[in-house]
């Protein structure tokens, strides 16, 4: 069995982490040792689907960076779960019926310039 250390939201101001011991199975097709998947956690990720869902919530929110200090986590590893959910609604968009695509700049008061996307029926 292989140890997995995976970030959970804090508790009272305290990090928490759940450690556990995960076993591991050889892959026929791969001829890999992998460990099994845990329902907590996604693959190859350093945190768990709880504290994925409000670092979401929080990126949606605010920036990047200001949603890392708020979870004390460094900005990078925020890109990784962000970028992961982005690419993960990307693959289930369908975006068969658009014919064009229209963009706008808007310069909001306090904020740097935003880019409207939106595909538009011909």
């Amino acid at each position: 069995m292989q140890r997995k250390s995976s970030g959970h939201l804090d508790v009272w101001k305290w990090k928490t982490y759940i450690h556990a011991s995960v076993p591991r199975t050889d892959c026929k097709k791969c001829i890999k040792i992998k460990m099994i998947p845990v329902k907590w956690s996604r693959p190859l990720s350093h945190y768990t689907l709880d504290f994925d869902a409000w670092a979401t919530r929080l990126m949606a929110e605010m920036p990047v960076n200001a949603a890392a200090r708020e979870l004390r986590e460094h900005d990078t590893r925020m890109w990784r779960i962000f970028h992961h959910y982005v690419e993960q609604a990307m693959k289930e968009l369908d975006l068969t019926s658009v014919r064009r695509i229209a963009r706008r700049n808007v310069i909001t008061p306090g904020s740097s310039l935003h880019y409207f996307v939106c595909g538009c029926g011909y």
